[in-house]
C-alpha cells in the first residue's frame, strides 16, 4: 500500500509524465521542428533554397545526426551541403565545465565557390542578407569545450574564376581532415591529418599537433608537383606570362603558436625547394627574360621568435637573365604585369579628377616640412643565412634600344656563402669569400662604347647594408682587366692594364648615385693615352699606394678618386686648344688622384677630369681681406688649410684649374663688417671642411663651417635693416666693383670683371651668445640669447636660392627659441619655421606702459608657426607669420589700485596670422582657459575697463574744423596702422568678480566655471565685439553675460546684459538696504542687469525677481522709502511668494526710478491669482521645494540640458516621491515647434559655418554667435550658401550687393583686391540660412524624447526614485513656450 501511494502520489505522476514527453520530443517532435524550420527560415530570410534530409536526435545519448543537407543559389546551382552531419554530445559536460563531444564529423562535404565577370563570388548576396553579430571582445575567452573525434571526410572544393579570359577551374578532391582531441582547455593539443590533391596531380599533405589555448600548431607539410603555369594561371588577372614552364616543390617541418595578443611565434625546419626546367617570357618574345634549369634549396629553418632564417645550400645552374626597354622607358619585365581595365568614362572622369586631387595633395605634401614620427613598437630585423651558394654558366643582356644603349655579360660564375638581416630600417648581408668571373663585358652608348676583357673579382668578405641607402664592405678585393678601351664622339682613349687590389672596399649607394671606396689600393695604371681634337692628355705611367680609392657614379659621371695617396707620375701632359699643362715626374705625398669621364646635357662628347689631392697648408697670425672692402674683415691667431685636390679638367669649353676638398681650422678669430669695420663676431674656434676652389670661374665653396665660444652683436638700426646682412650685399657690391680685368688662361679667358662667388653648404655655431638691440623705437628692445647652438646650410652669394637656417638658444630671461627653414642671401628673403617655448614677458613692459596703467606681473609666451619675410608674391605680404601661440600664466596687476586686473592659465591659438606691409594680425579661435578678471564700477560710476587705459589729449577725437563728424568704414579702417581682428574667442574654466561700488553697502558677486563664445575682437573702431558667456554662481545659481563693445574704445561703447537666476537673495542686501532699509537673509532671486557706457558714464536697467524672500535686521538708510514694509512686502509677494521689482536706471545713477504703481499693479494681479493652486504646490510647502511650479521643468529651446534650478525642483519632487509611494509620476517628453525649431535651425547653420572656418568645436559645444564682417566667416557663408542654392545663385546676388553698393556711392571693401560686399549682405545670408534650414519631425522628437530621459534619469539616478513609479509619457508639444524655455509639464498618477 505504501509503494502505491508512492508510485500514485502527483510528483511522481508528474516526473513520469514529463520524462516521457522528453522522449517523445527528443526523439520525434524535435527532428521534424528542425528540419522543418530550417528549410523555412533559411528560404524565408536568406531566399536561397535548402533541403534537409533525415534529421535524428537521441534525448538520451545527446547524439544529432543530419544527412543530406544542400544549399543551392535561386538558380538551382549547389553552393554548399555534405552528405552526413554527426554530432555526439556528452553529459559529462555538466561535470568537466565544459562543452564535451564524443565526436563531429562530416561526410562528403561540398563547398562551390564561383568569382563571376563582375568580381563578385556567388555567396555574396548570401552574406550580405545575413544578420550582423555583435563583435566579440578582445579579451573574451574561448568557450570551453572537448571534441574527442572531428573529422571531414571525402570534401570536395569547386572554384571557379569567370573574371579570366579563359575561365580557371580547380577541383580539389578529395579533401581529408582528421583531427582527435581538440579541446579549447588551456594547455591541451590535438593530433590532425590533412591531404588535399588537384586533378592535375598537384599534392598537399600536413599532419601534426593542433591546440587551441593558447593558439599552436606543429608538424609536417608538403607540396609536390606544383605546376608554374597553373602559378601562372592563377594570377592571370595580374600577370601576363607566355607559355611558363617547370616545376615547383616544397616540404618542410613547422612549429607555431599564436599568444593572446595575436602575435605569431614559432619555426619551420627542414625545409626543401626545388625549381626545375624554369621559363619565363613576355607575350610575343622570341626568347625568355628569366630560364634557369635547376634550382634547389636545402636544410632551410625559418625561426618567427628569434627572426631568424638559415639553409644550407643553394644551386642554380645553367641560366640567362635578359632585360630590355623599349623607346617610352619601359621595362619588358613589366610588361609581365597586367594592365588594369580601362574604367567607364564616368569612372574615368571621376578617377582622374582624384589624381588631380592626388597630385596637388602630393605637392602640397612635399612643400610642407617633413615631420618625423616617432617609432612605435619596433621589431627586431629578420637574420638569414645560407652556407653555401653556387651558380655557373649564367649570361646576362640589357638592352634599350631608342637610346643606343647596350651591356652584356658572358661567362659569369659565382661561388660564396651568405648571411643577412633584414628589417623596416634596412637590410645587411654579409658574403664569405665570393668569386665572380667574367670572361667579357661590354657597354655601348650610341656610338661610344667601354670594353673590358678578362676580368675577375674576389674577396675574402662582403658586407651589404641598405636602409634609406645602400652601403657595403668588402674585405681583401681584387680586381683586373687584361685591357680597356674607351671609343667614340671623336675621342679615344686606351689604358693598357689596370689592376685594383686593397684591404677594403666600401660601397655607398643611394639617391645622389654610387660610391665605392677602396682601403689601402695597390693600383697601377699603363700607357692612359686620351685626345679629342686639338685637346690632349698623356700620361706614361701612374702609380697608387694610398690609403683609400673610390669609384663613383653619380648625375652621368663616372670617377675614380684616391684620398690620402701616395702618387707618382710620369710624364704628364694636358692641352686645351692653345692652353696647355705638362707636369714631368711630378710626385707628392699623402696626396689623391681621381679621373672621370661624363657626357653634359647637349654636349656633343664626353669631357675628361684628371685631379690630384691633398696639400696643406698652416697659418697663424693671419688675416683676411675681402675683394673690395677697405680693411680686415677678419683675423685670428692660428689657422690651417688643407686642399683635397687639384683640378685639371677638359670639358668643353676652356682648360680649367681648381683645388676641392679644402679645409680649415680656426682659433681666436674675430670678424669685422666689411662696410665699417664695426667688429661683429668674435670666435673661439672654427673648422671649415669640404671646400672648393676654381680660379676660372672665380669661385671658393665649402662643404662645412664649423664655429664654436663666441660672442656676436646684432640689431635692428632704425630703418629695420639687420646688420647681418651688411656682410653678405655689401662684400659682393664691393667685389664687383674692385674686381681686376681677368688674365686668359692659355688661349680663352673667363669673364671678365666677374666677382668672387662664395658658398657654405653647411655652417654650425656651438656655445654662442648674441646680444640684440631693436633701434627702431623708444624705449629700445634689448634681449640676450645664450648657449646657442645654430646650424645654416647651403649659403651662397650671388644667388637666389636659399639656405637652410636652424637655430636653438635659451633667452637670458627665461625660455627658449628654436628657428629652421631658409633664408637667401642676395636680397633677405626668409622662410622659417620658429618654435618660441616659455619666453618672458617681463621685458615687454615698456611697450605695455604706452597705452595701459598696468603692471606685468608674470606671464609666458609660446609660438610655433612659419615666418616669411621678403617674398611678398607667396606670402601676400613684405613679412608673414603664421602658425600658432599661447600666453601662459599671465597676470596684470592694475597699477595705482596694486591689485589683480586679468589674469589666465593659458592663451592660445592653433590658426594665426600676422602680416606687415601690408600690416595685419588675423586670429581664428582663441582659446582662453581659466582666465579670470574683474568688472568694477566705482564709487564714481567710472568703470575700470576704461580706467586702466591712457587717457588720449583732451580734443583729439574731435572732428577738425570743416570736417565731417563721422568718415565712410574704409577710411576709418586705413587709418588703423595695424588692424587686428579675432574671428572667435572661447572661454572655459574663467572666472569673472564683479562690484557696483556705487551701492552702500556695497554689491558684490562672483562668477566662476565662466565659459562662452566672444567674436568680432579687432581695432577696427566701428565694429563691436559680441559677448557670449555663461556661469555659475553658488552651487545653484546660474548666469549669462549678452551684448556687445569695443575692445579698444570701451568708453565709447559697452552694452552689457547680465543674467542672474537662482542666487541666494542674500546678495541682494546691498539693494533692500539702500531702498527698504532691510538686510535679506533668506530666499532666491533672479538679476537682470544691462550696462551701458557712453564716454564712461554707466546707464543701467535692472530687473530683480525674488523668491521668499527672509527678512532680516532694520539698517539706517537715508536713501530708505518711508512706508509700512511689512505691508508693502504683503501686497508685493505673490501667492508663490514672488516679488517682482522693476529698477530701471537712467540719467543721474544717485537718483534711480522706482515705478511703484506697476508693483501695486502686478500684486493685485497675484492676489485675484493666489486662489489658484496645484498639488506640486503642496508637495513644494512639505519637501522644501520652495516653488509652487514643481511641476514646470523649463528647458532652453533646443537643448536637453537640465539647468541648475530645474535640477534643484527635481530634488525637491524626488524627496516628495520617496515619502508618498502611491504616486508615479509621469514624464510626457515635450517639445516646442516653434522655439526649439528656430533654435535647431540656427545652431546647425553656425556649427557648420564655424567648422567651414576651421574651427573645433568639443561634442555639444555651441557655436557662438557669427560675425559677418569677419572674413572668415563671410567665405564660410559663401561656401555654405553656394552649396545650397548653387554658386550661380551666390554669384548672381552678391553682383546684385555690389552693384547697389557701388549705385549708392558707398566705397567696397576690399579683400586680397577683390571687392567685397558689405556685411549687411552677409547677415542677410545667414539669415536666410537659418530660416531655410531644414528640421524634421523625426529631429524635434527626437529632442523631446532626450529631454523625458534627462527628467528620468535625474529622478531615479540623483533622486533615488524607483525606475517603476518615474516613466515616459506620450511625446507632446509644449503648452507653454517663448523664446528663453520650454516647459515640460509632470503629471502624477495613483501608483496602480
Amino acid at each position: 500500500m505504501r509503494l502505491r501511494q508512492i508510485l500514485s502520489s502527483v510528483p511522481v505522476v508528474t516526473a513520469v509524465v514529463l520524462v516521457a514527453l522528453y522522449l517523445l520530443g527528443g526523439f520525434l517532435a524535435l527532428p521534424a521542428v528542425v528540419k522543418w524550420q530550417v528549410e523555412k527560415q533559411v528560404r524565408a530570410q536568406l531566399g536561397y533554397p535548402i533541403s534537409v534530409g533525415e534529421v535524428r536526435f537521441n534525448p538520451l545519448t545527446f547524439r544529432f545526426e543530419v544527412d543530406d543537407l544542400a544549399l543551392t543559389d535561386p538558380e538551382g546551382a549547389p553552393m554548399l551541403g555534405f552528405k552526413r552531419l554527426l554530432i555526439d554530445f556528452e553529459l559529462r559536460s555538466i561535470v568537466d565545465g565544459a562543452w564535451t563531444f564524443a565526436e563531429a564529423s562530416v561526410e562528403a562535404p561540398l563547398l562551390n565557390v564561383t568569382l563571376d565577370r563582375e568580381g563578385r563570388h556567388n555567396f555574396a548576396a548570401l552574406l550580405d542578407r545575413l544578420p550582423a553579430s555583435e563583435p566579440a571582445a578582445e579579451d573574451e575567452p574561448l568557450p570551453r569545450f572537448v571534441v574527442t573525434h572531428l573529422a571531414l571526410t571525402d570534401g570536395r572544393i569547386e572554384y571557379a574564376d569567370e573574371l579570366l579570359d579563359e575561365p580557371l577551374v580547380t577541383h580539389v578532391e578529395p579533401l581529408q581532415i582528421v583531427i582527435d582531441n581538440l579541446s579549447s582547455l588551456p594547455e591541451q593539443a590535438a593530433s590532425y591529418q590533412l591531404s588535399a590533391r588537384t586533378r592535375a596531380g598537384e599534392a598537399l599533405a600536413t599532419s601534426g599537433e593542433l591546440a587551441l589555448n593558447p593558439l599552436a600548431t606543429k608538424g609536417r607539410l608538403t607540396l609536390r608537383g606544383l605546376e608554374v603555369k597553373t602559378l601562372a594561371r592563377s594570377l592571370a588577372r595580374l600577370l601576363v606570362v607566355d607559355a611558363p614552364a617547370g616545376k615547383v616543390g616544397l616540404a618542410g617541418d613547422f612549429d607555431l603558436a599564436v599568444d593572446r595578443r595575436g602575435v605569431l611565434s614559432g619555426s619551420v625546419h627542414e625545409l626543401g625547394l626545388d625549381v626545375d626546367s624554369l621559363s619565363l617570357s613576355a607575350a610575343g618574345a622570341s626568347s625568355p627574360l628569366l630560364a634557369i634549369e635547376t634550382l634547389s634549396l636545402r636544410q632551410g629553418r625559418v625561426d618567427l621568435g628569434s627572426r631568424e632564417s638559415s639553409f644550407a645550400s643553394l644551386r642554380l645552374a645553367k641560366g640567362s637573365i635578359a632585360v630590355a626597354v623599349d623607346a617610352q622607358g619601359r621595362v619588358d619585365w613589366a610588361t609581365l604585369a597586367r594592365a588594369p581595365a580601362a574604367p567607364p568614362p564616368e569612372e574615368s572622369a571621376a578617377a582622374a579628377g582624384a589624381t588631380t586631387i592626388r597630385a596637388v595633395a602630393s605637392s602640397a605634401a612635399a612643400a610642407a616640412p617633413a615631420v618625423e614620427s616617432p617609432a612605435v613598437g619596433a621589431t627586431a630585423p629578420w637574420r638569414f643565412s645560407l652556407a653555401s651558394a653556387e651558380m655557373s654558366e649564367v649570361e646576362f643582356a640589357w638592352r634599350h634600344p631608342a637610346q643606343g644603349l647596350a651591356a652584356s655579360a658572358a661567362a659569369i660564375g659565382l661561388q660564396l656563402s651568405v648571411t643577412g638581416e633584414f628589417g623596416a630600417a634596412g637590410a645587411r648581408l654579409e658574403f664569405d669569400q665570393p668569386k665572380l668571373s667574367i670572361g667579357t663585358a661590354r657597354l655601348r652608348d650610341g656610338t661610344d662604347s667601354l670594353g673590358v676583357a678578362g676580368a675577375a673579382i674576389k674577396a675574402g668578405r662582403v658586407l651589404l647594408v641598405a636602409g634609406e641607402s645602400l652601403a657595403g664592405t668588402i674585405d681583401e678585393p681584387a680586381f683586373s682587366a687584361t685591357g680597356v678601351a674607351l671609343a667614340g664622339s671623336g675621342q679615344n682613349a686606351q689604358l693598357g692594364e689596370l689592376s685594383l687590389a686593397g684591404q677594403r672596399l666600401l660601397l655607398q649607394s643611394g639617391a645622389a648615385g654610387v660610391e665605392l671606396v677602396l682601403d689601402q689600393p695597390r693600383s697601377t695604371f699603363a700607357g692612359l693615352q686620351m685626345k679629342r681634337a686639338a685637346d690632349a692628355l698623356d700620361l706614361h705611367r701612374a702609380a697608387i699606394s694610398s690609403e683609400k680609392l673610390s669609384l663613383a657614379q653619380a648625375d652621368g659621371r663616372l670617377s675614380v678618386a684616391g684620398k690620402a695617396l701616395r702618387l707618382s707620375l710620369a710624364k704628364l701632359a694636358a692641352a686645351q686648344g692653345t692652353d696647355r699643362l705638362a707636369v714631368q715626374d711630378a710626385s707628392f705625398e699623402a696626396g689623391a688622384l681621381s679621373v672621370s669621364s661624363a657626357r653634359s646635357a647637349g654636349a656633343a662628347r664626353a669631357s675628361f677630369e684628371a685631379r690630384l689631392d691633398h696639400a696643406a697648408l698652416q697659418l697663424k697670425e693671419a688675416g683676411v681681406v675681402a675683394q673690395g672692402a677697405s680693411s680686415e674683415i677678419a683675423r685670428f691667431a692660428a689657422a690651417s688649410l688643407g686642399a683635397r685636390s687639384v683640378l685639371l679638367a677638359v670639358p668643353d669649353g676652356p682648360l680649367d684649374l681648381r683645388g676641392d676638398g679644402l679645409t680649415a681650422s680656426l682659433s681666436d678669430a674675430v670678424f669685422s663688417s666689411p662696410a665699417d669695420g664695426s667688429e661683429m663676431l668674435q670666435l673661439g674656434s672654427g673648422t671649415l671642411g669640404g671646400g672648393a676652389f676654381s680660379l676660372r670661374d672665380r669661385v671658393a665653396t665649402a662643404d662645412k663651417l664649423a664655429l664654436a665660444n663666441g660672442t656676436a652683436q646684432a640689431w635692428l638700426d632704425s630703418e629695420g635693416r639687420f646688420n647681418g646682412l651688411v656682410l653678405t650685399r655689401g662684400a659682393a657690391a664691393a667685389a664687383v666693383a674692385a674686381a681686376p680685368e681677368a688674365t686668359p688662361l692659355l688661349s680663352d679667358t673667363p669673364a671678365a670683371g666677374a666677382a668672387w662667388h662664395l658658398a657654405v653648404r653647411s655652417a654650425e655655431v656651438d656655445r654662442f651668445a648674441l646680444g640684440f638691440e631693436d633701434r627702431r623705437g623708444s624705449p629700445q628692445l634689448a634681449v640676450g640669447l645664450n648657449q646657442i647652438r645654430a646650424r645654416i646650410t647651403g649659403f651662397e652669394t650671388g644667388v637666389s636660392s636659399p639656405m637652410q637656417v636652424d637655430l636653438q638658444a635659451k633667452v637670458a630671461s627665461g625660455g627658449t627659441v628654436e628657428a629652421s627653414g631658409i633664408v637667401r642671401a642676395d636680397n633677405g628673403m626668409a622662410d622659417l619655421k620658429l618654435s618660441l617655448v616659455g619666453i618672458a614677458l617681463a621685458p615687454l613692459q615698456p611697450y605695455l606702459s604706452e597705452f595701459a596703467e598696468l603692471t606685468l606681473a608674470s606671464g609666458t609666451a609660446s609660438s610655433a608657426g612659419r615666418l616669411r619675410y621678403g617674398d611678398r608674391a607667396g606670402a601676400g605680404a613684405n613679412l608673414a607669420y603664421q602658425g600658432s601661440f599661447a600666453v601662459d600664466q599671465l597676470q596684470l596687476d592694475e597699477v595705482d589700485r596694486k591689485r589683480p586686473f586679468l589674469a589666465w592659465e593659458s592663451l592660445a591659438a592653433g590658426d594665426v596670422l600676422l602680416t606687415v606691409e601690408p600690416n595685419r594680425l588675423d586670429i581664428g579661435e582663441l582659446r582662453a582657459v581659466r582666465p579670470s578678471g574683474r568688472l568694477i564700477i566705482a564709487e564714481d560710476q567710472t568703470v575700470n575697463l576704461t580706467d586702466v587705459l591712457k587717457k588720449r589729449p583732451k580734443g583729439e577725437d574731435q572732428p577738425a574744423a570743416g570736417e565731417q563728424p563721422t568718415a565712410p568704414q574704409d577710411a576709418v579702417a586705413a587709418a588703423d596702422p595695424f588692424p587686428v581682428s579675432v574671428a572667435r574667442l572661447r572661454v572655459s574654466g574663467g572666472a569673472l568678480e564683479f562690484a557696483d561700488l556705487s551701492l552702500r553697502p556695497q554689491f558684490g558677486a562672483r562668477m566662476h566655471e565662466l565659459k562662452g563664445v566672444i567674436t568680432g575682437l579687432g581695432t577696427d573702431p566701428n565694429r563691436s565685439a559680441k559677448v557670449q558667456l555663461d556661469a555659475r554662481v553658488d552651487k545653484y545659481g546660474s548666469a549669462k553675460i549678452r551684448g556687445q563693445l569695443s575692445v579698444f574704445r570701451p568708453e565709447k561703447l559697452t552694452d552689457i546684459e547680465m543674467t542672474f537666476r537662482n542666487v541666494a537673495m542674500s546678495s541682494l542686501s546691498p539693494y533692500s538696504v539702500k531702498f527698504a532699509g532691510y538686510r535679506i537673509v533668506g530666499g532666491r532671486l533672479a538679476l537682470d542687469l544691462q550696462y551701458k557706457v557712453r564716454d564712461g558714464k554707466l546707464l543701467g536697467q535692472n530687473k530683480i525677481v525674488l523668491k521668499h524672500m527672509e527678512l532680516g535686521e532694520k539698517v539706517d538708510s537715508p536713501d530708505a522709502l518711508d512706508l509700512p514694509l511689512e505691508l508693502a512686502i504683503a501686497i508685493l509677494t505673490d501667492s508663490d511668494g514672488v516679488i517682482d521689482i522693476g529698477l530701471p536706471v537712467s540719467g543721474d545713477l544717485n537718483d534711480p526710478q522706482f515705478d511703484y504703481g506697476a508693483v501695486i499693479g502686478k500684486a493685485l494681479g497675484n492676489l485675484l491669482g493666489s486662489i489658484v493652486t496645484a498639488p506640486f504646490r503642496a508637495l513644494g510647502a512639505l519637501f522644501g521645494g520652495g516653488d509652487k511650479q514643481l511641476d514646470s521643468i523649463d528647458f532652453e529651446p533646443g537643448s536637453d540640458v537640465l539647468g541648475p534650478p530645474e535640477r534643484q525642483k527635481l530634488a525637491a519632487v524626488a524627496r516628495a516621491m520617496n515619502e508618498r509611494q502611491m504616486l508615479t509620476l509621469v514624464v510626457p517628453p515635450t517639445y516646442a515647434a516653434v522655439q526649439d525649431t528656430a533654435v535647431l535651425k540656427s545652431r546647425a547653420v553656425r556649427s557648420d559655418l564655424v567648422t567651414r572656418m576651421g574651427i573645433e568645436l568639443a561634442a555639444g559645444e555651441d557655436p557662438g554667435p557669427i560675425d559677418p564682417a569677419n572674413p572668415r566667416a563671410q567665405r564660410a557663408l559663401a561656401a555654405a550658401f553656394s552649396e545650397r542654392y548653387a554658386p550661380e545663385v551666390f554669384a548672381a546676388l552678391e553682383r546684385r550687393a555690389l552693384d547697389a553698393v557701388a549705385a549708392s556711392g558707398q566705397p567696397l571693401a576690399a579683400a586680397a583686391q577683390q571687392p567685397t560686399p558689405p556685411p549687411a549682405f552677409y547677415q542677410q545670408l545667414l539669415d536666410r540660412l537659418i530660416a531655410e534650414q531644414p528640421v524634421s519631425e523625426q529631429t524635434l522628437a527626437q529632442l523631446a524624447s532626450r529631454r523625458g530621459e534627462a527628467v528620468v534619469a535625474e529622478l531615479t539616478t540623483v533622486g533615488g526614485v524607483a525606475p517603476a513609479r518615474v516613466v515616459l509619457g506620450e511625446t507632446r508639444q509644449a503648452s507653454a513656450a517663448n523664446d528663453q524655455s520650454v516647459t515640460l509639464l509632470l503629471q502624477l498618477e495613483v501608483a496602480r
